[in-house]
């Protein structure tokens, strides 16, 4: 494996869910202290005034008042992926149609492909949110750590432990069984691969072991912890950041300045 490091907000991202904000943000030159100040100031919301119903709007309000004017285009350039899921029946049973979004008309566009992605029925409002045609759900449950396609060794980066979980799952990509969570659905294909071929930053990637289980980290993904569980969570991530780094030889001090926007690992 060779890693070379640079700083370029074109080192294609994707991301589904709130990983599109992260990405979008990132290709939009904002810093991950920009990132963190938004989404506490989105949260610190939510809690004082409610969560279901209210986060769409919420994060609507914070990413027209914070991208920059030229965000769709900035977002253009072959270096932003977006995940958007739309429910859909096929061959009489319920189904999630995916795709990457990655090129943008205009702010307006840009601004609903992150929402779409970010969708989470009843939390965010509707039960589906309307982007370009079509009635869309959180990105995530489609592909939870979708890749810039053509890359070939891309790392995923994801706050859930979900190893133990893939492991157990049925073999193959669950076409047959309508299994959504089989090993190689897209949901989470290859996740275990992954983690073997050290591609993986997880709380239990790396070798690492989480203080919290997948059920606790739902919690506080639909309901925001106070500011003292965030800042917690915050370390946990740079901890899982480092283990990772450590785990492919890289310089641990270099990656922890390429988690807050000095430097960039690209494979």
């Amino acid at each position: 494996m060779a890693l070379k490091v640079m700083r370029s907000d074109e080192t294609p991202c994707a991301g589904a869910s709130a990983g599109s904000l992260v990405a979008a943000m990132h290709c939009c030159g904002l810093t991950p202290a920009d990132g963190k100040r938004i989404l506490m100031d989105v949260l610190a919301d939510c809690r004082a005034n409610g969560v279901v119903g209210r986060v769409g709007a919420v994060l609507e309000n914070a990413l027209r008042k914070e991208l920059p004017s030229d965000a769709h285009e900035r977002c253009s350039r072959g270096n932003l992926f977006i995940s958007v899921s739309s429910p859909m029946m096929r061959d009489g049973k319920f189904a999630l149609d995916g795709e990457l979004v990655s090129a943008f008309e205009s702010f307006d566009d840009l601004v609903g492909a992150l929402l779409a992605s970010c969708h989470i029925p009843l939390y965010c409002g509707w039960p589906a949110r309307r982007y370009r045609g079509k009635w869309c759900v959180d990105g995530g449950w489609h592909n939870l750590t979708p890749t810039p396609p053509g890359s070939e060794r891309s790392v995923r980066v994801c706050a859930f432990p979900l190893l133990d979980a893939w492991r157990k799952a049925e073999p193959g990509d669950g076409k047959e069984s309508g299994d959504v969570f089989a090993q190689q659905a897209s949901f989470w294909a290859g996740w275990g691969d992954d983690d073997a071929r050290n591609l993986l930053v997880a709380p239990d990637a790396a070798g690492g072991k989480p203080e919290w289980d997948y059920s606790e980290a739902i919690r506080f993904a639909l309901l925001p912890g106070s500011n003292d569980v965030l800042e917690e969570m915050i370390v946990m991530g740079r901890m899982d950041a480092r283990r990772w780094a450590k785990s492919v030889g890289f310089d641990v001090k270099l990656a922890m300045r390429g988690a807050v926007g000095e430097s960039k690992i690209t494979m």
